[in-house]
């Protein structure tokens, strides 16, 4: 039977409402980021071993050189720069290696993220971030356009599982909770590049995982030295943009192994639309943006057709 709605790709891929426990549902919603204490032990369950995700990285790091992160802002790519200054960056991994993929669909991103989400989810990138010693220090900042009513849905979830231990020395990530209920942007509230008086740096061993809702601020610190590599595996509201179009970039042959499970996710399936590169380039312009703006308002005060039936992943 094909499947047609995130419940049933969560269903075949053993995600259950038990998947993220009571504590980091409460720290998910209550402060908009929760903390997943995994073990090595713990990924090779599903086929991810950490020493073989690393490898993987560097060697991709050393073959990529310049290139490397930017085939989503392709257009903006100058010779000899980097996508983040201070920051080494991988993009376009579900093509680079299967072991991406299969850390795509493990049960604690995708839990987060329909709990977070509320609807139907589709990835929207899978990248790689290691900040670059002495340097890495990013403002605060949220991943998703920003929210401009209380009742408007949150539209994105960002999961980051850490190949390295995540430290003040290694750049760890800072967040201050329960920003993610603020409507706008951080700057509309304080200099994001300034320590707030509550925000939380998150310090976590390799292997573990931090899951954030996508609407709250959030920041890598300044590395003083030692790797921190971390994977970002970000779902999007499925009616939303792809920072990748996944159906542009993805490989025949890859997408032919794909499940049927991880076909869905990745909205790359015959009857998937495909994301018109014409709008999404110009995502930024007054008309694009206005559109854009409406229909959060008729999220916000009408609803859509959000996911109702999912009342044990969601409440």
């Amino acid at each position: 039977m094909a499947i047609t709605s995130t419940m049933e790709a969560l269903g075949a891929l053993g995600v259950t409402p038990d998947t993220l426990s009571p504590g980091q549902k409460e720290s998910l919603d209550k402060d908009g980021l929760c903390v997943i204490e995994t073990e090595p032990a713990f990924w090779r369950e599903f086929g991810v071993d950490l020493d073989e995700m690393a490898k993987t990285i560097d060697d991709l790091f050393e073959r990529e050189g310049f290139n490397a992160g930017w085939e989503h802002i392709k257009e903006a790519q100058k010779v000899g720069s980097t996508p983040e200054a201070g920051a080494r960056r991988l993009s376009n991994l579900i093509n680079k290696h299967p072991i991406f993929r299969r850390a795509m669909v493990a049960p604690f991103p995708l839990a987060a993220s329909y709990r977070v989400i509320k609807d139907e989810i589709r990835l929207t990138s899978l990248q790689i971030r290691e900040p670059e010693p002495n340097a890495g220090n990013q403002a605060l900042h949220i991943d998703w356009r920003p929210r401009h009513w209380p009742t408007a849905p949150f539209g994105a979830c960002a999961s980051f599982l850490y190949l390295d231990d995540s430290s003040r020395e290694t750049g760890a990530l800072r967040f201050v909770p329960r920003s993610h209920l603020k409507l706008g942007q951080p700057e509309d509230y304080c200099d994001p590049y300034e320590e707030q008086p509550d925000q939380v740096v998150i310090e976590v061993p390799r292997g573990a995982m931090v899951c954030l809702n996508a609407h709250t601020w959030h920041g890598g610190t300044h590395s003083s030295g030692g790797r921190r590599r971390a994977l970002f595996i970000t779902y999007r509201n499925r009616r939303h943009w792809q920072q990748l179009n996944q159906k542009k970039f993805l490989d025949p042959n890859v997408k032919d192994s794909l499940s049927e499970a991880e076909a869905y996710l990745l909205g790359v399936r015959n009857q998937d639309a495909t994301q018109n590169e014409f709008f999404y380039r110009r995502r930024n312009s007054r008309y694009i943006r206005f559109f854009s703006f409406a229909r959060d308002w008729v999220d916000a005060h009408v609803g859509g057709e959000r996911t109702t039936h999912a009342n044990s992943f969601t409440e």
